[in-house]
C-alpha cells in the first residue's frame, strides 16, 4: 500500500531566507555541472559506459 505524507513548515523569516539561499545555490551548482556534462558529451569526450563515467568524475574533480 502506498501512502503519501504532507508536511507543513511554519518557518521564521530568517529560516525562509536560509532555505531560499540553499535551494538557489543547489540549483546553481546543478545547472553548472549539467552544462559541463552536456558540453563534454557534445564534444565526444563522454561515452555511455562505466569508463566514460570515471573519466567524467576525474574531469570534474
Amino acid at each position: 500500500m502506498c501512502r503519501a505524507y504532507h508536511f507543513r513548515m511554519y518557518s521564521t523569516t530568517n529560516q525562509r531566507k536560509l532555505i531560499q539561499k540553499t535551494f538557489g545555490c543547489t540549483r546553481l551548482v546543478y545547472t553548472y555541472y549539467l552544462k559541463m556534462v552536456k558540453t563534454l558529451y557534445e564534444a565526444g569526450n563522454l561515452e555511455g559506459d562505466d569508463q566514460g563515467e570515471l573519466r567524467l568524475l576525474n574531469l570534474l574533480f
